[in-house]
Parts: C-alpha cells; structure tokens; sequence
C-alpha cells in the first residue's frame, strides 16, 4: 500500500472520528426534543381529547406556558454557574420527565395548567445548560455548517415525535405524558455519560473555522423583526390545530399526522440552508418569508378544506425555517457579537412566545369563537405590519446604505 493512500485512509478515520463526536453530542440535543415535544406539542391534542378542551382554553394554557418559559429563561437560567453543566442539564431534564409524567398520574383540567407552567420553567432553563454542554466549548460558533447541525439535531426530531403523540394518544392517551417522561429520563442519563470531549475544551476547536463576513445593519434587525412576526403567528397557530382539524373531520390522534406537516416542512428548509448558502446576506429571502407567513397562517387556521389546511402548514414551515435560520446566522457573523446577537434572536423568540397566544386570546374573543373570523383578524393586520417593515427596510437600506456591522 503506497504512502498516499495510507494518508487517505488515515484521513478517513480521522473524519468518521470527527463524525462520531457530532452525533455524540447533538444526541441529547434530540432526545430532549423528542421527550419535550411530545408534551408540548402533544398537550393541547391530550386537553382537547381528555379534557375536552376548545381553542380558548388551549390558548390559555399555551400562555401560561410563554410566560414560565420566559421567566425560566431570562431569570433562573443566568443565574446558573457555569461549572458541571452536564449534571445540570441532566437534572433538569429528569425534572421536567417527572412533572410530565405527574400530568398522568395525578394531572386535570385545573391542575394541567400549574404543570404545564412548570415544564415552561424547566424547558426555559434547559435549553441554555443544553447548549452550553454540547456546543458551548467551541469558538467556532459562527459557522453555517455548524448552526446548520444545531438546526437539524432538533428539527429531525420534531416530526417524529408529533408521529408518536397520534399514536400514543390513539392507543392509551395517558400514555403520552409517560411517554415523555421515559423520552426525558432517558435523555437525562445519556447526558449524564456525555462528558464533554478533550478536543471541546477551551482553546481546541472540534473542526475549523467557517468564518463568515459581515452583514448589514439592515439585514440583521430585518431577520429579527422576522423572528417576531413569523413565530408569534407559530405560537398562535400551534394551540388551535386540534380544533382546526377537529372542524376538519379529524380526530385528535389523527390530527396529530396533518400538524407534523408544518415541521416537516421546517425541516426539509433547513436541509436545503445548510446545503445551499445563497442565502446567506441577503435580505429577499427574509422579505419574502416575512410576507408569507400571514397567507399560510390563514390558510393553515381558515383553509374551506384540508388541502387548504396543509398548504398552509407547509408554507408556514418554509417560513419559519428562514426567519429562524437566517436571522440566526446573519446575527452571529462576526466572533464579537455572537453572545449579544444570540440574546437578541432568543428574546424575539421569548417575545412570540408571549405575543402568539395573547393575540390570539383576544381576536377569538372578538370573533366570538370563530376560526375564519379571528383568522382574517389575525393574518391581515400582520400582513399589513409586514407589509411596512420590508418597506421600511428598503427605505433605511436606500437611506443608510447597504453595509456595516451589525450589532
């Protein structure tokens, strides 16, 4: 064997090792996905089914939800130290494991709300110690490829679990909130032995560096104000679908299969990102996906029929993709801005979160419970607000000019 070729094999170990250490630790980052989502999710098919909860209250519990999540994350979760996060992190999730499986053992309609609040709480103070774990350690932040990774760890497991929630809630509904506990207990062990790898420690990077330039100004606020307009139509969305697919002619187990549709679209959006970076400093895409987001929320919650319903689905799933993954990146490109520009992008999350279901609460009030009525409230309002963000962009982009460093 020539000397080449024992260096080309030697670089294909080197690689599958590199490989190896990905999958290793992105997995918790699935396995609290899985165990999360099926609670999260899972819950409002489990309250309509159980409980015979309508969109109202659903929306309530969806709220109650925003704000434990908010004050678990910008609260408790800064207050924790930094050393040994893996058994935080593992702590935590069996938490949230044990509260979700309460929700079977001992969980009801006025009950399921202090529950679900804890699980926000938990959920908002996981989700920095899980980062800080896998991802933490290495400076190599700014890279598509590897926030491209961090993406798909969650997004592959989404639909999964939306699956299993229909399943589950088909055969035994108690079973769902089991089901999460195990997924999380689970999740909570493998951290525990996912001690991080010496090449993680400060100072080793696990690959090389994909810097990236830097993007306008512009760019950067326009994704964020994104991220707040296409999420909080998300959040709002996400505790009505039992009852739009109920109005549909579908049962909640099987409403579970049409709702994993807005996911898998997300997902197959992140492939094509992290593939294809076209994208990347470019606002049209962000535009875009600003002013769709409204038609595919309306159609996801007022579509006449279910071909209506998916279409909406989808072309919200391709929307939020791009208001989640640009906004992402375009914010972390550049090594001194990465931790202010992550905090920005998490809070116009946390802002959603909030906003979605408050402002679906109060246009089903004035709509008097109906779907198409608080639709139309909803999505043209926000298309008009969408509308004067990208025309305000383009006027600031004409006016300032085109580059600078963001902040």
């Amino acid at each position: 064997m020539s000397y080449r070729s024992l260096d080309y094999l030697a670089a294909r170990i080197k690689r599958l090792g590199r490989g190896g250490y990905r999958v290793r630790y992105l997995l918790p980052i699935s396995m609290f996905t899985i165990g999360s989502m099926l609670i999260e999710r899972g819950v409002y098919f489990y309250t309509t089914q159980i409980f015979h909860f309508e969109s109202l209250c659903n929306l309530l519990l969806s709220l109650s939800y925003g704000m434990a999540y908010v004050v678990g994350a910008a609260v408790v979760a800064p207050r924790i130290g930094r050393n040994q996060l893996h058994h935080k992190a593992a702590l935590v999730a069996a938490a949230i494991g044990v509260v979700a499986a309460s929700i079977a053992a001992a969980g009801s309609a006025s009950t399921i709300f202090l529950q679900f609040m804890a699980i926000g709480c938990l959920t908002g103070v996981m989700w920095p110690l899980l980062i800080g774990h896998t991802l933490g350690a290495d400076t190599a932040v700014n890279s598509v490829a590897r926030i491209g990774r961090f993406n798909l760890a969650w997004a592959f497991a989404v639909p999964p679990s939306i699956f299993l929630a229909g399943v589950v809630l088909d055969r035994w509904a108690p079973g769902l909130p089991l089901s999460a506990g195990l997924v999380l207990a689970a999740c909570a062990a493998v951290i525990v032995f996912n001690r991080r790898h010496p090449r993680a420690q400060a100072g080793h990077h696990a690959e090389p560096q994909d810097s990236l330039s830097f993007v306008s100004v512009g760019t950067v606020w326009a994704g964020r104000w994104g991220v707040l307009m296409g999420y909080t139509l998300v959040f709002a969305l996400i505790p009505l679908q039992p009852t739009v697919f109920r109005q549909a002619g579908y049962s909640p187990a099987e409403a579970t299969k049409w709702a994993m549709l807005f996911d898998v679209f997300r997902l197959a959006t992140f492939l094509v990102m992290t593939g294809h970076r076209g994208w990347y400093g470019r606002v049209a895409p962000v535009h875009i996906a600003v002013l769709l987001a409204p038609i595919g929320f309306f159609a996801a919650v007022a579509g006449p029929t279910i071909a209506w319903i998916a279409v909406g689905h989808a072309v919200l799933g391709v929307s939020a993709a791009f208001l989640y993954f640009a906004p992402l990146v375009h914010g972390l490109a550049g090594p001194t801005c990465s931790v202010r520009a992550g905090g920005y992008h998490e809070g116009a999350k946390g802002l959603a979160l909030l906003a979605g279901p408050f402002l679906a609460v109060i246009t089903l009030s004035v709509a008097e419970n109906r779907l198409d009525h608080m639709a139309r409230l909803i999505a043209l309002p926000m298309l008009g607000l969408a509308v004067a963000g990208v025309a305000l962009h383009l006027i600031c982009w004409a006016t300032l000019g085109r580059y600078g460093k963001p902040t």
